[in-house]
Parts: C-alpha cells; sequence; structure tokens
C-alpha cells in the first residue's frame, strides 16, 4: 500500500512538472510569437492579449495560461495619400468625410494637422480610433490614416479604404490606394 501511495504522488509530481512546462506566460508567448511573425517578413500588425470568452471574431495566434486568454492578430490599417489641393482644403475635407462613415471627431488640431475620430457607437467599439495626419509637402498635401480597434472587438477591417473613398468624394485628386 505504501509503495503505490508513492508511485501516485510521484506520478502526480510529473504530471504537475509536465503540466507546468508546457504552461507558458502570456508577454513570453506574445514574444515569441511576435519574433516568429518578424522573423518571417510580417509588418503592420499588432498582437493583444485578451480573455478567452472576450475573442469576437480576431484571428487567434496562441492560446495562453491553461487556454484563459488568447493571443490575437490585428492587421494595422494604415495608408497614405496626397492631394494638390490647398492644405486647408483637404484638412476641412478630411475633417468633414468623417462623418461620412459614421464616425465623430474627437480631436481636431488642423494646425498641427492631428484629427482623431471615434466611432459613433457606444460600447467597447466606441474605443477605436481613426487617426488622420495631414503634412504639406513639394509634392502637395500628404494623408496618414490609420486605424486602431479597440481591444476585444471585431476588427472593422477595411474602414481606411471606406475613409479614403469618403475623402476622395470631397477632394477629387486624392491619390492613393483608395483612389483606383
Amino acid at each position: 500500500m505504501k509503495r503505490i501511495t508513492m508511485a501516485v504522488a510521484v506520478m502526480a509530481a510529473v504530471a504537475g512538472s509536465a503540466s507546468a512546462a508546457s504552461y507558458k506566460a502570456c508577454e513570453e508567448l506574445k514574444t515569441e510569437i511576435d519574433a516568429g511573425m518578424k522573423a518571417k517578413g510580417v509588418v503592420n500588425y499588432t498582437l493583444e492579449i485578451i480573455q478567452a470568452n472576450e475573442v469576437k471574431g480576431q484571428e487567434i495566434v496562441g492560446s495562453c495560461e491553461r487556454g484563459t486568454k488568447k493571443i490575437v492578430y490585428i492587421r494595422a490599417q494604415q495608408s497614405v495619400v496626397t492631394s494638390q489641393a490647398s492644405y486647408h482644403v483637404v484638412a476641412k475635407a478630411c475633417a468633414d468625410a468623417v462623418t461620412d462613415i459614421g464616425f465623430v471627431l474627437s480631436n481636431n488640431d488642423q494646425v498641427d494637422g492631428v484629427i482623431v475620430a471615434r466611432p459613433s457607437l457606444e460600447g467597447d467599439d466606441a474605443y477605436s480610433k481613426l487617426s488622420i495626419v495631414l503634412a504639406k509637402s513639394d509634392k502637395g498635401v500628404s494623408v496618414t490614416v490609420g486605424f486602431d480597434p479597440a481591444s476585444g472587438t471585431k476588427v472593422r477591417e477595411g474602414i481606411v479604404d471606406t475613409y479614403l473613398k469618403a475623402l476622395k468624394v470631397r477632394v477629387p485628386d486624392v491619390a492613393g490606394p483608395a483612389s483606383n
């Protein structure tokens, strides 16, 4: 009986060690996944750690803390376009196009060329952010548009392209990815 008890204790200890060895801290796993993606040449993305029960359509690339948390891949949505129109015309069109896609302005600093907009929806999605940065150059006015979805929300694919199409309606000479 003593041997059986000892064997059960040893097996439990070994099983516990194997389980502990397969356990990864989320930050450690996220770092490993990030390194692997960069080694394969993947760019313009973020990895986020979220609770497993909060996954809402995101692409899961890892599971950690015994499956209670997931690491999700979010493709960065960013694009740059240019226009020969005046800076003032482009800046106003950028601010006005925000409403065309169902967003509202949360910051509009046309002097520094930074416009920030958020979805007009309530709830978690309201923490998503559309950033528009204007810059004067010898080629006209460049507009960099980026979308940062809120943590734990379903990524709104194509929102940057939708915004750029709305901008092109207001400033027809906008040239870049969405102008094709």
